[in-house]
């Protein structure tokens, strides 16, 4: 993958583990729900590898790829101490997935990563994980927000990661979220839905109904 720049925020490793992470708990429980057991599955953006570790628990075969150097040595410490060899972390570039050929995981998952990231980024990243694998689950903020204290929650939750996280998460919010940015890669939603009180989207694409026409 080449030169490996590191992404570094205040929360990464510890902090997010302990204060973030359970906060995102009965969407981990949904995803798992959807990813039959014994998938190869690619988590992109994997944070300090909650998702991967409840993957791997019910069998499947696991790969997370994270930016920050932080997280994934938070999560490789966690695989040491619970001894699980199903799972691997890499730190790396999810805009160059290059190491794996085309189709090699049965799911590509990215949750809670294309709102904080750049157009190019978020563009480079889905046409990857469209490539590498037969199909995606794709979970983010829903837009728009209910206007309520749910909604308010999480726009705060924005703030507090920072300003330049929260203006992503502007930008990523005034384009009209996942739905612009998907119809933008040429892909299409197989399957959506949301939870935790409507402010977030689970979203499923095949491989088999992605647009001929899109980009890549």
């Amino acid at each position: 993958m080449g030169r490996v720049l590191n992404k570094v925020h205040y929360y990464d490793g510890r902090i997010y583990e302990r204060v973030i992470d359970p906060y995102f708990a009965k969407v981990r429980d949904r995803i798992s729900e959807i990813v039959p057991s014994g998938s190869r599955v690619l988590d992109v953006a994997c944070g300090t590898g909650a998702l991967c570790f409840k993957l791997a628990t019910k069998g499947c075969e696991v790969i997370g790829i994270e930016l920050s150097l932080k997280m994934v040595e938070r999560a490789k410490l966690r695989q040491r101490q619970e001894k699980i060899e199903n799972l691997q972390f890499i730190h790396g570039d999810a805009t160059r997935l290059e190491k794996f050929s085309d189709k090699a995981f049965d799911i590509a998952i990215i949750s809670f990563g294309l709102h904080e990231m750049t157009p190019d980024e978020r563009r480079k990243i889905l046409l990857e994980m469209k490539r590498v694998a037969k199909r995606l689950i794709i979970v983010d903020y829903a837009v728009p927000q209910p206007h309520r204290l749910a909604g308010i929650t999480c726009r705060f939750k924005e703030i507090v990661a920072g300003w330049g996280h929260f203006s992503r998460f502007r930008e990523f919010y005034r384009l009209g979220g996942l739905s612009f940015l998907l119809k933008e890669a040429g892909i299409e939603i197989l399957d959506r839905e949301r939870i935790k009180k409507e402010t977030i989207e689970i979203v499923q694409v095949k491989n088999s109904v992605f647009h001929k026409g899109g980009a890549g």
